[in-house]
């Protein structure tokens, strides 16, 4: 059976290819060795951060998980311009790409194996506001002694399963919060150390 998608809607990815992947790619690099630090990402792709990476790190070898209620018109564009394919479960995934409001429990997802840490996803979180939340406190290599953000948007319980991911550690979830075009990177190697 062939499954017909119409492509007509979808939009363009960067206007520049390579200077754009070389800026996010940067960017992303930047958010993930500084935890708790705002990093915008510059970029000209649709879909603001989530789109932006990834038009820069996923390919036809890439699988993503995009919900049980995934965007269309995300998906469509994601298999025209990365033709990635797209699991059927969130273990199944190398990269997550959800809204918060959509966000399940986190040991749903892949988190590596002993042999493998590497294979663990990346979860791409977009929050209305990487601002004005109730603040978190975080610690780890890339922060010089502490780091306070406040995103806006997450689940009350999301600050203890993101303890219990760094727990696990070599293993865990390397977790990005997006909004607009502003990214925040909390790799797994991160301690939560306070809840607002």
């Amino acid at each position: 059976m062939t499954m017909t998608v119409d492509l007509s809607g979808v939009s363009a990815g960067f206007a520049e290819p390579v200077p754009a992947a070389q800026r996010v790619f940067r960017g992303v690099l930047d958010a993930l060795s500084r935890p708790g630090t705002l990093v915008r990402l510059d970029s000209t792709a649709d879909f603001g951060a989530k789109g932006a990476i990834a038009l820069t790190l996923l390919d036809y070898e890439t699988p993503v998980w995009l919900g049980e209620n995934p965007e269309p018109a995300f998906g469509n564009w994601l298999r025209f311009h990365c033709g990635c394919p797209l699991a059927a479960t969130p273990a199944q995934a190398s990269f997550v790409f959800l809204d918060a409001v959509d966000l399940p429990p986190l040991d749903q997802f892949h988190a590596g194996d002993a042999k493998y840490p590497d294979t663990a996803a990346t979860l791409v979180i977009t929050l209305p506001a990487l601002t004005g939340g109730a603040p978190v406190t975080l610690a780890g290599p890339g922060i010089q002694t502490r780091q306070t953000i406040a995103p806006l948007g997450l689940a009350p319980d999301f600050w203890r399963q993101a303890a219990d991911n760094r727990a696990q550690f070599q293993l865990g979830l390397d977790i990005i919060l997006a909004a607009g075009d502003v990214i925040v990177g909390l790799p797994r190697s991160t301690r939560i150390l306070t809840e607002g």
